[in-house]
C-alpha cells in the first residue's frame, strides 16, 4: 500500500467554507450594528449566524452519507425552523433577516450533502 501524504480536498473545502461564513456574518452583524446601533446585537448576529450554518452544514454532511431524499425534505425544514425560532427567542426576527438566515441555511445544507456525496462516490470509485 502506498501511504498518501496529500492534503485533504474535503478539508480545504471546509476551512473555505467556515472562513466564507465568518466574513458573511461578521458582514452581517457589521450592518445591523450600523443600522440599530447595539453592540449586543453584533455579538448575536455573529454567534448566532456561525452557529446556525456550521449545524447546517454538519446536517448537510449527514444528509449526504444517508443518500435518503425524505431526509433530506425533513432536515432542510427542520433546519429552516430553526432558525425562525431561534431568531424570534432572541428577539432578532424580522422579514429580512429570517429570510436571509434561512436561505444561508438551505444553502449549507446544500453544500454538505454535495460535498459528502462527492466524498462517498470517490469511496466507492477507488474501490
Amino acid at each position: 500500500m502506498t501511504n498518501n501524504t496529500t492534503n485533504n480536498p474535503l478539508k480545504k473545502k471546509s476551512t473555505v467554507i467556515v472562513v466564507v461564513l465568518l466574513a458573511i456574518g461578521v458582514a452581517l452583524a457589521l450592518t445591523s450594528w450600523l443600522i440599530f446601533g447595539n453592540v449586543y446585537e453584533l455579538g448575536m448576529y455573529i454567534a448566532v449566524y456561525i452557529a446556525l450554518m456550521t449545524w447546517s452544514f454538519l446536517t448537510g454532511l449527514f444528509i449526504g452519507k444517508q443518500q435518503r431524499k425524505f431526509l433530506w425534505f425533513a432536515c432542510v425544514f427542520v433546519s429552516l425552523g430553526i432558525t425562525v425560532v431561534v431568531l424570534k427567542f432572541l428577539g432578532l426576527i424580522s422579514y429580512v433577516l429570517s429570510v436571509i438566515y434561512s436561505l444561508s441555511a438551505f444553502l449549507s445544507v446544500i453544500a454538505g450533502t454535495l460535498i459528502r456525496r462527492k466524498k462517498e462516490r470517490r469511496a466507492e470509485d477507488s474501490e
